[in-house]
This record gives C-alpha cells, structure tokens and sequence, in this order.
C-alpha cells in the first residue's frame, strides 16, 4: 500500500512519530491521522515531556508539534532544539493562530496551518522529509 508516497507492506515496521499538542483530543486526532498514514505515533503534552521522550525512547522519524504551547519551551523552540539534537527527524510545525509569524523557524520546518486534512498533513511530511511534494511555501 502507498501512503504519504512511501510503499508499506502488511507487518512492515511502522516510522515513529511524536505528536506535542497541550490539547488531549488534538494529540489523540493527530496520532489517528499519523496511524492512517503508517505512524506509530507516541504523545507529549508539552515540550518537557516531549524532549524527554526524544532523549529516552528515540529514534523517531517524525516530530509533530503545535506552536503555542505552556511552558518555557514553546513548539518552535523544541522544532529548533529537536532538529539540532536530531537532524534526520523530519520536523513540522502547526498553528492555530492565524497570520502566527514565526521568523525564528528554521526553513527547513514545515508550519502546517490548522485546521488540516489528511491529504495536507501527508504532503507537510513529505515536504519535511525533503521531498518535491508541491506543498505550498510558509
């Protein structure tokens, strides 16, 4: 089966993906879609935690993190923080807020605009991990 232009097989391992989003029924929505799209996707309620995982249960081929979050460690900061740490992870970013700027991004991390589809969040992914998927620029 083809999902996100990647071939998956029945009993193939899955990527790993880590979902970071304050809001429970938002990780919960997420790591359904990443699931449809052949992630095994683990949750963080906020960077700390997430950053924790990162350092003990890792690797994961994917960060998925929204951008206002509490704490002293916003999402763009762990994005940035967690593409130093990890430079293979594919890396993107959502925001709720519209018209969020986000200078301090690194180019190189996708900013996925909520709401999203399946379809949109598939091509952000490909985009992160380097591929000509025609997602629209930030």
């Amino acid at each position: 089966m083809t999902i996100a232009g990647k071939e998956t097989a029945a009993g193939s391992a899955k990527d790993r993906a880590l979902v970071v989003d304050d809001c429970a029924d938002l990780r919960k929505l997420f790591c359904l879609m990443l699931d449809e799209l052949g992630f095994d996707a683990i949750e963080a309620a906020n960077a700390h935690v997430a950053l924790a995982i990162l350092d003990t249960a890792g690797p994961f081929d994917l960060l998925l993190t929204d951008v206002t979050m509490p704490g002293s460690i916003d999402g763009s900061l762990l994005a940035s923080m967690a593409m130093r740490r990890y430079p293979g992870m594919a890396i993107v970013v959502t925001t709720a807020l519209p018209g969020e700027s986000l200078e301090a991004l690194p180019e190189e991390i996708a900013l996925l605009p909520k709401p999203f589809y399946l379809t949109e969040l598939a091509s952000y992914i490909e985009r992160a991990r380097g591929r000509s998927s025609g997602a629209p620029p930030r």
